[in-house]
């Protein structure tokens, strides 16, 4: 399973990461802080789950899903 994480918290991100590997050790996790960073990391999937904060300091997150 490989799961995208896009949130500017870094308590946020590491959290829910934590919290997956715990779920499911070998699962992997990508983080992002940034709206332009979480794009980047987008076009390395597929990924079974994107989380995605959509107040980025950089851009609103709903850009990412346009």
């Amino acid at each position: 399973m490989r799961i995208l994480i896009i949130d500017d918290h870094a308590l946020v991100r590491g959290g829910i990461a934590a919290l997956a590997r715990s779920i499911r050790p070998n699962v992997e996790v990508v983080e992002a802080d940034n709206c332009r960073g979480g794009l980047e990391a987008a076009r390395l999937g597929p990924w079974d789950l994107v989380l995605l904060d959509l107040n980025l300091p950089d851009q609103p997150g709903l850009f990412a899903l346009a």
